[in-house]
């Protein structure tokens, strides 16, 4: 887990403010990465097939439940909640492949293995956190992979983030994958890979002192901590089978809200 001051969190889950910066030595930070168009490839993900993947069009749909968690419960209890659900799944499912940090990842286990998910998540006394975390997906999108765990829950306006306006404001938050709450969501699933040995990284890794998030973007170490993890999602989430969800997500949205013309 990270650790953030109170003033660093107020910014990121009510202000809605990146802090964004481009770091001046941005090319020394990036010396041991592969670069394919856009994108830098880590040392640890250059052996592995990689396909291009948008930020918008797909790895946004697959991490706003994490997003989610970390607008209502904040950081780092946002992403204690998640990496529980992830190694929840993991352990009811028994899919070796599957990393769990994607909501799609959740598509795969049977019904049995679902409703295994869900009474570990009770067990452990998680399932009723996760349910309301994610019940503004479970409500409002059919096809959402994890609206088993809000089976018995609806939005609350009690709580921030339940809500269908709620979800509407995270998503124009998110938009930039550099904000410091876009981070975060990135960090937290990369920790989900870690939690179910989906992903091993050397001592020396930047991804192994992920504390220096705790300064995004304040400090050259924190940026580099942040394009490790960036670039660290990308080649994770291009491993993920299927991308009906993300399609499914964005013509969801237009259906609830229509573009103005």
């Amino acid at each position: 887990m990270y650790n953030f001051c109170p003033s660093q969190k107020e910014k990121i889950l009510n202000t809605g403010q990146s802090g964004r910066q481009q770091p001046a030595n941005r090319r020394s930070v990036l010396q041991d990465y592969r670069q394919q168009g856009k994108r830098f490839i880590p040392p640890m993900l250059q052996h592995f097939p990689i396909k291009e993947t948008s930020w918008i069009d797909d790895r946004l749909p697959e991490l706003v439940w994490i997003a989610l968690l970390l607008q209502i419960y904040g950081q780092p209890e946002g992403t204690k909640i998640a990496v529980g659900i992830a190694e929840a799944a993991a352990k009811c499912s028994g899919a070796d492949r599957l990393v769990f940090a994607f909501a799609s990842d959740f598509g795969h286990p049977s019904s049995e293995q679902k409703k295994s998910t869900a009474e570990e998540l009770r067990r452990c006394d998680l399932l009723e956190q996760a349910g309301l975390g994610l019940v503004a997906l479970s409500e409002n999108y059919p096809t959402f992979p994890m609206a088993f765990l809000s089976d018995t829950l609806s939005p609350s306006r009690s709580y921030r983030g339940t809500t269908l306006r709620d979800l509407r404001a995270l998503l124009e938050e998110m938009y930039d994958r550099h904000t410091l709450l876009s981070i975060l969501v990135q960090a937290a699933a990369v920790e989900i890979a870690f939690k179910n040995n989906r992903l091993q990284v050397p001592p020396n890794s930047r991804l192994a002192n992920m504390s220096t998030l705790g300064e995004y973007s304040h400090t050259a170490e924190s940026q580099e901590t942040a394009y490790a993890v960036v670039a660290t999602v990308s080649g994770l989430l291009s491993q993920v089978d299927g991308d009906r969800w993300p399609t499914d997500f964005w013509n969801r949205g237009r259906a609830l809200e229509p573009c103005e013309k």
